[in-house]
């Protein structure tokens, strides 16, 4: 079999070429950028202890009872993590929302904590947990509107 290529086609094919590995180097930055900006160590909350967990083991390295706080700081919204925007010059710089929480010992000491909520579910079960701290009244909340957002590289 015989090809016969001339040079508008071959132009047309090599221009398509090129045009198909930016779109795949495109979608390679959109989607595999880094979403936790740290060391992937999980949070688990519950309306009586926050739990700061290795990232494959579910014994906690660190176990701290509401009781002990003296100040919980939570965001008005939580979402997904992703491009705040949809900006592309964002998303291409891996520029992401992300959510906090915030909570203050009764010596004054403050820790911080970004989380990177995977699904729908998370988001739910979050404003659960805090709908239950702020009925029972267990621990003052500190409510934030900010919205946090993080270049990651």
């Amino acid at each position: 079999m015989l090809f016969i290529v001339d040079e508008d086609s071959a132009f047309g094919a090599t221009l398509l070429v090129l045009l198909f590995v930016a779109m795949i180097i495109v979608s390679y930055r959109l989607y595999t950028g880094k979403r936790w900006n740290g060391s992937k160590k999980r949070l688990r909350i519950t309306p009586e202890t926050l739990q700061i967990l290795p990232p494959h083991r579910n014994e906690p390295l660190e176990t701290i009872t509401i009781s002990e706080l003296q100040q919980i700081g939570v965001q008005s919204d939580y979402r997904l993590a992703g491009p705040p925007s949809f900006k592309l010059k964002d998303s291409l710089r891996h520029k992401y929302r992300y959510n906090f929480i915030e909570w203050t010992f009764k010596d004054g000491e403050t820790r911080r904590v970004n989380l990177a909520i995977d699904s729908d579910y998370q988001t739910h079960q979050i404003d659960k947990i805090i709908r239950e701290w702020k009925r029972h009244e267990t621990v003052p909340l500190k409510i934030y509107d900010e919205v946090a957002t993080d270049q990651l590289f």
